[in-house]
């Protein structure tokens, strides 16, 4: 819990010397990691909870990098943000089921949603296509850039690992119960 509101805690990522904390309000907080202070506010937010967020980096048109934030939430909207200027680039609006998960790939963002359905974004917030991945919501979506996988688990118990380009190569459903947490580490995947 935040000492500061009250608020529960949704989701973090670390940015160099801070944490940026996304609260069941839609807030962005950025803290001091070093004071443990709370050190700014964003001023644009979710009007629910933040359900996912991802960091990654992009490069500019002077073909230097730049880190964004991807985050999603239960008020239907995917922002990708600009995290030197704090600020949203893109709202993405048209969504008709909340995102559980975010992952990034390269210069495509994929959620997986509540509806069942894996969708693939441009950088600029176009849906670049998207289809129905599983039969239940999805809980979970991964890339893995060692191997060019991208993994997605469903809450029918299933996990699924699919090309970067979104063909099925795999599906696992031996599972005894529908996995909640996925994570990526070196060659292993953690269910």
């Amino acid at each position: 819990k935040d000492v500061k509101n009250n608020s529960a805690i949704a989701k973090l990522v670390t940015i160099g010397k801070e944490v940026w904390v996304a609260t069941g309000e839609g807030q962005i907080q950025i803290w001091d990691r070093k004071r443990k202070e709370l050190k700014e506010v964003l001023r644009e937010r979710h009007s629910g909870i933040i359900s996912s967020m991802v960091l990654f980096t992009v490069l500019n048109h002077r073909q230097e990098e730049e880190l964004r934030l991807v985050t999603a939430s239960t008020d239907f909207t995917i922002r990708i943000w600009d995290v030197a200027r704090k600020k949203t680039l893109h709202k993405m609006t048209h969504l008709k089921f909340w995102v559980n998960s975010l992952a990034a790939m390269g210069n495509t963002i994929v959620s997986g949603s509540d509806d069942s359905m894996l969708s693939f974004w441009s950088l600029d917030g176009q849906l670049n296509h998207s289809f129905k991945a599983h039969t239940q919501g999805i809980t979970n979506v991964k890339y893995d850039p060692i191997s060019d996988l991208l993994w997605t688990s469903g809450r029918e118990g299933k996990v699924k690992i699919w090309s970067s380009d979104g063909d099925l190569i795999k599906t696992i459903d031996n599972l005894n119960i529908p996995p909640h947490l996925m994570c990526i580490a070196g060659d292993h995947v953690f269910l």
